[in-house]
């Protein structure tokens, strides 16, 4: 199966688990947000098992599309744990984070390994997860918020291949 597929495999699986997910969150009462989980991999695989042997990189760009409105959103690390591994929670980063009018941000490896405790050394180890950015539905004015949230992944060594997805968003807690 090549890297596209399973990226667009995992990228499907995420959102319907965050739809599955969303029943719950509407039961509380917590005003809808849009959630956006982008796959990543990063660092060194040193034997083929889950992925081919290689160096991973992955980068999230986040672009806010309005023209005159800032986009208030949290940002978070979710990292993949094997089965069997302790419970780990989620890295918030900013629970407050505001991205301009036409202004974009860069998400990458060193700046999600910079986060995680204690710090990986993606020379020799490979870690993935999810970056996952939540915005709310609508703004203070009433007026509808969206970014563009685009992933790139690139392998090198064993793996080779570069690709670029589009994350569209998941709607979450609207009475679904």
């Amino acid at each position: 199966m090549t890297l596209s597929k399973c990226i667009t495999i995992l990228s499907v699986s995420a959102s319907l688990a965050l739809a599955l997910s969303a029943g719950s969150v509407a039961a509380q009462g917590a005003p809808p947000y849009l959630s956006y989980a982008a796959k990543f991999a990063c660092g060194t695989a040193l034997l083929d098992a889950d992925v081919v042997k290689g160096v991973y990189a992955t980068s999230v760009n986040i672009h806010n599309p309005q023209n005159v409105t800032p986009v208030n959103f949290l940002k978070k690390f979710v990292v993949a744990l094997q089965e069997g591994q302790s419970f780990q929670q989620p890295i918030v980063l900013n629970s407050n984070e505001v991205l301009g009018p036409d202004l974009a941000e860069r998400v990458d490896c060193p700046l999600i390994a910079s986060h995680i405790t204690p710090k990986p050394d993606l020379t020799k180890v490979h870690i993935e997860g999810f970056v996952v950015i939540e915005v709310p539905q609508t703004s203070t004015s009433g007026t509808t918020l969206v970014l563009d949230v685009v992933a790139k992944y690139s392998p090198r060594g064993g793996a080779t291949g570069f690709t670029v997805v589009k994350i569209p968003p998941t709607l979450i807690g609207a009475g679904l």
